[in-house]
């Protein structure tokens, strides 16, 4: 028997119609045990103004309650306001266990992790769903590397507490392994990356496709405008998004090429369905993979 499970930047995702339509149609096709939404815009006012409560995101709550109506779910509540959304299949595991880990919300600035614990096939598996620090400066990829070493704690935490020992963790989201401006390059970053994981007894998982995000317009974040086919066609892209295990956790061979993880959004389009994916669903694709038990 397995799990499956999917983590997804959707960015900035405030759930209008069309956009749930389509972010629920690619889960759904994948079909995840365990999902994990990153960039996830949801915030209910207590003391709205003129008195009373004030739901400012009540069409986003549909993706829950009516879209996945059949998903457990937490959310992570930060200053920032871009939360992680967990959902995980109610009645698959016999019990689940979820925290929020805020010692990877960097002094406030960010956002916490979202740990969940799933009991299956009489052992605990410990999905962290991560968002890390975006730039290109000195700082930012300082905060990253921070980050990674808090993955290693964890992991040696979640080993000590086992009965057998296993920590069966797995970390996954998005790294923003982009590399550093004037320095180290994302392939580099990956790479340290990857070093740090072994040292402390864990492994960066390989997928099916060399990027996960794409350069999904044209000028600055706050007046852009959107690729042509063409543009979308040759847009830059970057492997940003990851998933990091434990050593001796299985997986099943979920990537096209064999590779543990697979990864889904607008590598599985081109031209104006590209364009069209890149700036009305996410510049992201989301990654998914199988436990083995």
């Amino acid at each position: 028997m397995s799990f499956s499970f999917l983590c997804w930047n959707v960015r900035h995702y405030r759930g209008d119609a069309d956009r749930l339509k389509d972010a629920e149609n690619l889960i759904r096709d994948l079909d995840p045990d365990i999902f994990g939404l990153l960039e996830f815009e949801v915030k209910l006012k207590i003391d709205a103004p003129g008195g009373g409560h004030q739901n400012t995101r009540a069409d986003m709550r549909k993706l829950m309650f009516e879209r996945f109506a059949d998903y457990d779910f937490v959310l992570t509540d930060s200053s920032g306001g871009m939360e992680v959304l967990v959902g995980y299949r109610r009645g698959k595991f016999p019990q689940v266990v979820t925290s929020q880990r805020r010692e990877f919300n960097d002094k406030l600035t960010l956002r916490p992790g979202s740990l969940v614990s799933v009991r299956h096939q009489d052992q605990f598996y410990s999905l962290l769903f991560l968002h890390l620090k975006s730039g290109r400066g000195k700082n930012d990829i300082a905060r990253r590397k921070k980050m990674y070493t808090k993955i290693d704690h964890l992991n040696a935490a979640l080993a000590n507490i086992a009965d057998n020992g296993k920590p069966n963790l797995i970390a996954l989201g998005d790294f923003n392994t982009m590399g550093q401006s004037g320095g180290i390059n994302g392939k580099t970053e990956i790479a340290d990356l990857s070093t740090q994981m072994q040292a402390a007894g864990l492994n960066l998982l390989d997928k099916d496709r060399p990027s996960t995000w794409s350069k999904w317009g044209n000028g600055p974040r706050w007046n852009r405008t959107k690729l042509s086919a063409s543009e979308a066609d040759k847009a830059f892209s970057s492997n940003l998004d990851h998933v990091v295990v434990s050593e001796g956790l299985e997986l099943a061979e979920a990537g096209l090429d064999g590779s543990p993880i697979h990864v889904r959004g607008w590598h599985q389009t081109k031209g104006q369905a590209k364009a069209d994916f890149l700036w009305d669903l996410s510049d992201h694709c989301a990654v998914y993979g199988k436990v083995r038990t």
